[in-house]
């Protein structure tokens, strides 16, 4: 009867301590917009997020593909979430699971810790861009304004400060895991990344860039009356027609010097053609085709030779010229007649 009764002791008392864990999960954002569908699980349940709902702590959002999600909390942070991205509330440390995260935290408050699998971020005031990839394992940083401290999550005493203008990144096959030292970012690879948030904007203006650094919208003056694929070309404005005859004008006034311009002066030569004195002029007045003109190499008195006349001298010489005389071809004979007998009998 005891132990039954100390069951029921232990049951209830579980039951209290999640009730209260129930209720110390307070809320700690709230949706600011959202474009496209995301969800939110806490507790074991799944829930469509709508603008206005609140984020409760130890939740975790998602989004789809394509879709985005801003979430602000209370101490005026927001964090801006894009297509095919997850992360994690729980309490002043965030996860990031995947996808990419746009933070903005304009004011000096505590700092906050945001994970992933192989990296860790600490940062209180400060604005830029953390992506993470489960694939390949790769979490990445630039930075906006103000700063990051990147290190990895195993070896977080040894840190990296990415400062404005500044990008690093952390993978297992760079350096074992270390936090690449901060490279320059350039406007290219900036406009890249931030083009996969719409309507976001930085909160500063930041002179690594020239100014304050706006999105692939704002850079390429897109018109908010239609939109254009990022591989095509914006449509090309059309001039001022007040100022047509001015450019014309200019135009052709530049035109005018090109065709202006003064040449050198040209003067007449006199040329003097000498033949040599052996040459007759009838030779001179023909034609090249019809002259049968012979290499230079050549002499001009050399006699044709009658082939047959050359030929049979060639022979006759030939056959005076005996390779060996008769007295010394019979040895010869006598000496392979010998030969081929001892074949034959030995």
């Amino acid at each position: 009867m005891t132990q039954f009764i100390r069951i029921i002791v232990k049951s209830l008392l579980l039951q209290v301590l999640l009730l209260s864990t129930n209720l110390w999960a307070k809320p700690v954002g709230l949706v600011k917009s959202i474009s496209g569908r995301a969800f939110v699980f806490h507790q074991g349940n799944v829930r469509e997020l709508k603008e206005g709902m609140s984020i409760e702590d130890f939740s975790s959002v998602s989004t789809e593909l394509g879709s985005q999600l801003s979430i602000s909390d209370y101490f005026d942070r927001t964090y801006h979430l894009s297509g095919s991205g997850n992360l994690s509330f729980m309490k002043n440390l965030l996860e990031l699971k995947s996808g990419y995260l746009w933070i903005q935290a304009p004011s000096e408050n505590k700092k906050v810790i945001l994970k992933t699998s192989n990296s860790q971020l600490v940062f209180s005031k400060a604005e830029g861009v953390v992506s993470y990839d489960p694939q390949t394992e790769k979490t990445q940083v630039l930075t906006i304004s103000g700063h990051f401290d990147f290190a990895n999550i195993e070896r977080s005493n040894i840190s990296e400060r990415v400062q404005s203008g500044m990008f690093s990144f952390i993978d297992k096959q760079y350096e074992s895991g270390t936090p690449r030292r901060s490279t320059p970012v350039g406007k290219k690879s900036y406009i890249k990344i931030v083009s996969l948030f719409s309507g976001i904007e930085p909160l500063e203006k930041n002179n690594f860039l020239g100014g304050k650094v706006v999105t692939y919208e704002a850079d390429h003056n897109v018109s908010k009356k239609g939109r254009f694929l990022a591989s095509s070309t914006p449509l090309a404005v059309k001039p001022n027609l007040s100022n047509s005859k001015e450019l014309i004008a200019k135009e052709f006034n530049k035109l005018k010097k090109k065709q202006g311009k003064s040449k050198l002066p040209t003067y007449p030569v006199k040329i003097n053609v000498y033949w040599p004195s052996h040459v007759k002029k009838s030779a001179i007045n023909k034609s090249p085709s019809s002259m049968n003109r012979l290499p230079a190499s050549v002499p001009t008195n050399l006699k044709k030779v009658d082939n047959n006349t050359f030929q049979n001298d060639l022979v006759k010489e030939y056959k005076n010229q005996q390779k060996y005389n008769k007295d010394l071809k019979n040895l010869i004979n006598e000496l392979d007649s010998y030969k081929e007998d001892y074949n034959t009998n030995y």
